[in-house]
């Protein structure tokens, strides 16, 4: 595995990652007393968003659907009372999943062209 692939492919998992405990940190503030005004809100779309990252790491079929729930984290803050943690979360999940997924992925690819390979 040349030096350059390996480069790529942690640029490309530190972006999962951020994505992953983002969701993980909506999910969890649904239990932090005082965090958040709608629990069910924030325990089903972050539940969404890191299993949604998780998922979408081997391949960028489903950054996608990243992308619509940071713009519905965007949107939602402003009638859930929930404005800067849904600011700032939809903010980051929707510009990682756009700039990483949605923007980089090839015509008619399925499977990142930056995972390392097992060579021989």
């Amino acid at each position: 595995m040349s030096a350059a692939t390996l480069r790529a492919y942690n640029l490309v998992m530190w972006k999962v990652w951020l994505v992953f405990l983002l969701g993980l940190w909506v999910f969890i503030s649904a239990f932090v007393p005082g965090a958040v005004a709608h629990g069910g809100h924030s325990i089903f779309f972050g539940a969404l968003i890191a299993g949604f990252s998780a998922w979408a790491a081997p391949a960028r079929r489903l950054e996608w659907i990243n992308l619509a729930l940071g713009v519905w984290f965007l949107v939602s803050g402003f009638f859930l009372h929930n404005l800067w943690n849904n600011l700032a979360v939809g903010l980051i999940v929707a510009v990682i999943s756009l700039i990483d997924g949605v923007a980089g992925e090839p015509e008619g690819s399925g499977e990142r062209k930056d995972q390392p390979t097992h060579e021989a």
